[in-house]
């Protein structure tokens, strides 16, 4: 979804949320944030989970 709204989205204000979060301000600060632009990495993620979950 954020791909879509991405022009939209003002980096700023959504920083300054995102680590307004109390006791856990100074771990989100050092904490990259990215957006993933490739739409197959949710099929991705789940195709390496079932490939796992075969080895094992």
């Amino acid at each position: 979804m954020v791909p879509k709204i991405l022009r939209l989205i003002n980096r700023e204000l959504f920083t300054e949320n995102f680590v307004d979060a109390g006791r856990m301000n100074p771990l989100l600060q050092l904490m990259p944030v990215q957006v993933v632009l490739n739409d197959k990495t949710p099929l991705l993620g789940a195709a390496y989970y079932g490939a796992m979950a075969l080895m094992n």
